[in-house]
């Protein structure tokens, strides 16, 4: 049996192994149900964490979110604080997994009866194996504290059982009703998914335990196990991904058993065919291994050469797998005294090192640490280095940021400037990972005062503005605001027509953002360039952020048409800016062009025309890229997120045909995207039925025809939809019939959904809403009555409690009942003189002088 393990280089096959298959298995169940799955992954591969978690936050706080929804943004928000924490370290890092936990089991407590609780109940018990793999990887890398590889132990072996269990749970479940489908509990092949990947994933927590123990007998028995379950597994239907990964992870096991030739043997099994080009390297990733392993580098050498060779950019697992390739033949030539094959094989081992990202990075870092520092630095600053590591990576982060420094000033004195640069970086970080918010700053600020010519002097600047900006957060003070706002400026100016120029214009952007100054920040969003690859993202916010503007100034009766001329012009900046063909490029641009047909749809001239153009170049994307998938992979997430975009941009266009008077087109498109099931029509009507407003108000009546059509259609089916969506549909005929005029009809539907929902203020100011149209005395008085009972729901004092006063007032004086009216006011403004608001005082005062006179 051949040794795999002789030197901790030799470690990193199998630990950059481990952080892909911990991502894919930590996550892979949910991306088959979850909506808004993909765009959650996106943030966090973009290590958008804060930007992600304050989304799910802002999300789960919906008071009309559906228990479904609820379910699969709860462990979207888990994975999100998982994976942040796993690029943390410290007390950091245990706050967001213990967080990550925590709601998994308050939903578990609160929800027993969601019907996707399953879901959450495996991300659940998978939460050991991804931490503990994150730690497994860490160990290895940080021999240095043992105490984490006793931690990984610990978890992994946990994992077995939580794993174990909700496995039980699963393979019990029945097939879903009609009824429960509809809820949104998983069906028969969600169910078999979810099974398959928790099987998956203790598969490979009993990988990583095994290569934890080193070679003995425990070890092989962990490892034979783990086998035969992927084994069987093969012999069921798997999609490809997962059988893809499944033999990634087979092979792995047969190296670390020793057995080389069997893990040649998997890999050749394995079908590349349609799972794109990161698989293909992956695939690579894992054969570079057992050349390696196998004493085969000259044919490992040729494989790098005749991937390099192709046009894709290489990922971030095989440019590891290949710096790993490179120092192994290295340490060959050592051995053969060619010291200039030597030189040239470092070198390509650091370029490839330079182009690698993120965690991957790390394990690239580690295996030239230790060569590159002896070559480099000499053997006391090497030491010196390494002792600083060792302090970092057993905590000790105050006692690793004096030995950094005294480092970087070792460094420069002995004119080793990059070196001296890269220490102050690492000191820097390491005191952001602290939340030493100032001293982070000077540091960072110090390089680059000292080294202002440096290729990162302005790294260190945007660094310097980053602490700065987390400073303001922490403890907020107009002097640290003005301070970061001044600092980034700075950047842009000195820095113009540089990466970090436009990254400095992205923070400010979103700090502006943050700020609710959404005019500043569209200022900023619009510096980032159309060959940035922030552009995408960055246009979506400058259309959200006039959506903001427009609605605000809407609420205050405010003049739009300047912003909407601006507005225009903005679309025809984007979309120079966009691929100048018919299709687009990205899931953002295409996002992009929805929320700007909707603008364009509620525009004061109502650009129908305008609008088609837009929805028509999304019906082409959608189109061409199913045209380009493989049937077999349709029903994954990323097909459901393009999906919802298609029913949305089909909603706009139902609306702007109806805006056009097209309605016989607009009722055959509604009814052929409803045709599928009840569902999909309530779905499409519950959409017109938001999207009312973007017609003009004397086409309204339409739209409304339209939407009672749909109500009509969908009554027939009422029985298969659950109770909540009955709701829905309530709520959406009683919507219809306001837009036709029918308000009777109208205010006895919200009558009868308030009956269920006793405590809505929102139906209730429906009601009044209506009721206030139709205008009679005895209405009137209605609406009177019903401000009465939304007052008393809300708290006394507060904005919509004196709102609700105002608005009993004024309909008493409407009702020739001034002198009651004057009273209730005057005792308001006695008990609470503030009156809820600086406006609402205004408003009463107002009003009581005009009675007074």
């Amino acid at each position: 049996m051949i040794e795999v393990v002789k030197t901790k280089l030799f470690c990193l096959p199998m630990i950059r192994q481990w952080i892909v298959l911990c991502i894919v298995f930590g996550s892979g169940f949910a991306s088959a149900d979850d909506l808004t799955s993909t765009f959650y992954q996106g943030l966090r591969q973009r290590n958008l964490f804060l930007i992600a978690e304050d989304y799910a936050v802002s999300q789960l706080a919906r008071p009309n979110l559906l228990p479904h929804e609820r379910a699969i943004l709860t462990v979207e928000l888990s994975r999100t604080l998982l994976e942040h924490g796993a690029l943390s370290s410290g007390v950091e890092r245990n706050e967001l997994w213990q967080e990550a936990r925590r709601i998994l089991e308050e939903f578990s407590t609160t929800s027993p009866d969601n019907p996707k609780s399953i879901v959450v109940e495996a991300q659940l018990a998978m939460l050991p194996a991804t931490i503990g793999g994150t730690l497994a990887w860490e160990a290895e890398i940080a021999s240095e504290h043992p105490t984490i590889g006793q931690e990984a132990k610990t978890l992994l072996e946990t994992s077995f059982r939580t794993i174990d269990d909700v496995l039980k749970k699963v393979k019990s479940l029945d097939k879903p009703s009609a009824r429960e489908l509809a809820d949104g509990a998983l069906d028969r092949r969600g169910q078999q998914h979810l099974e398959h990947q928790l099987i998956i994933r203790r598969a490979l927590a009993q990988t990583q335990l095994a290569r934890l123990l080193e070679t003995n007998a425990n070890q092989a028995a962990l490892l034979i196990e783990a086998d035969d379950a992927l084994k069987s597994l093969l012999r069921k239907r798997l999609d490809p991904d997962s059988e893809f990964d499944v033999k990634i992870l087979r092979s792995q096991i047969y190296r670390l058993r020793g057995d080389l030739h069997q893990a040649g043997a998997v890999l050749r099994t394995v079908d590349l065919e349609g799972l794109g080009q990161e698989a293909n390297d992956r695939h690579l990733a894992e054969s570079l291994r057992v050349f390696n392993e196998n004493g085969e580098h000259d044919e490992a050498r040729q494989l790098i050469a005749d991937r390099t060779q192709q046009r894709h950019p290489l990922s971030d697992e095989l440019r590891v797998a290949i710096v790993e390739s490179l120092l192994d033949v290295r340490e060959s030539s050592g051995a053969q005294g060619n010291t200039d094959l030597q030189t040239q094989l470092l070198e390509q081992a650091r370029f490839h090192h330079e182009r690698t990202r993120g965690k991957w990075r790390q394990l690239t870092h580690a295996a030239l640490r230790d060569i590159q520092q002896d070559m480099e630095l000499g053997a006391e600053l090497s030491e010196l280095v390494r002792s600083a590591q060792t302090s970092y990576f057993q905590g000790d982060l105050d006692e690793a940021s004096r030995k950094y420094r005294d480092a970087a000033v070792l460094a420069k004195q002995q004119g080793l400037n990059d070196q001296a640069v890269d220490f102050g970086l690492t000191l820097g970080s390491i005191q952001i990972d602290q939340k030493q918010w100032e001293p982070a700053e000077q540091t960072f600020s110090e390089i680059e005062r000292a080294f202002p010519n440096h290729s990162k002097a302005a790294t260190a600047a945007l660094m310097a503005c980053y602490a700065m900006g987390r400073h303001y957060s922490s403890d907020p003070s107009q002097e640290r605001r003005l301070r970061y706002e001044e600092m980034l400026q700075s950047v842009q100016t000195k820095y113009a027509g540089t990466q970090t120029a436009a990254d400095a214009a992205w923070m400010l952007g979103v700090h502006q953002e943050q700020r609710l100054q959404w005019t500043e920040a569209v200022q900023h969003y619009r510096k980032i360039e159309p060959t940035d690859s922030r552009f995408d993202i960055a246009s979506l916010r400058i259309i959200l952020l006039y959506e903001r503007i427009l609605n605000r100034l809407k609420e205050l009766d405010g003049d739009v048409s300047d912003w909407e001329q601006q507005l225009l012009e903005e679309i025809v900046r984007i979309d120079e800016g966009f691929p100048q063909q018919r299709e687009f490029d990205s899931l953002d641009q295409t996002r992009t062009a929805l929320k700007i047909s909707q603008l364009l749809l509620e525009h004061q001239d109502r650009w129908y025309n305008v609008a088609d153009i837009w929805l028509a170049r999304i019906d082409e994307t959608i189109t061409q890229r199913r045209l380009r998938q493989d049937r077999s992979t349709q029903d994954d997430n990323s097909d459901q997120q393009w999906n919802q975009i298609a029913r949305a941009a089909s909603q706009l266009r139902i609306v702007s045909l109806a805006g056009q008077q097209r309605l016989s087109a607009a009722r055959d498109l509604m009814f052929q995207l409803g045709d599928t099931s009840p569902t999909a029509m309530l779905s499409i009507l519950l959409g017109l039925t938001e999207l009312t407003a973007m017609v003009e108000p004397s086409r309204q009546v339409e739209l409304g025809r339209l939407q009672l059509q749909a109500v009509e259609r969908l009554s027939d089916s009422r029985d298969e939809l659950s109770s909540s969506q009955q709701d829905l549909l309530d709520n959406a005929h009683a919507e219809a019939m306001v837009a036709t005029g029918n308000g009777p009809e109208a205010v006895d539907l919200y009558e009868s959904l308030i009956a269920k929902q006793p405590r809505s203020g929102r139906l209730m100011l429906k009601v009044i809403d209506v009721l206030t149209s139709m205008g009679s005395e005895e209405n009137l008085r209605k609406a009177k009555a019903w401000w009465t009972r939304y007052e008393k729901l809300q708290k006394p004092g507060s904005t919509e409690w004196v709102t609700a006063r105002l608005a009993i007032a004024r309909l008493s004086d409407q009702l020739g009942e001034r002198e009651s009216a004057k009273k209730l006011l005057g005792v308001t403004r006695t008990l609470y003189p503030d009156l809820g608001s600086e406006s609402l005082k205004a408003e009463i005062e107002k009003l009581l002088e005009m009675w007074a006179n």
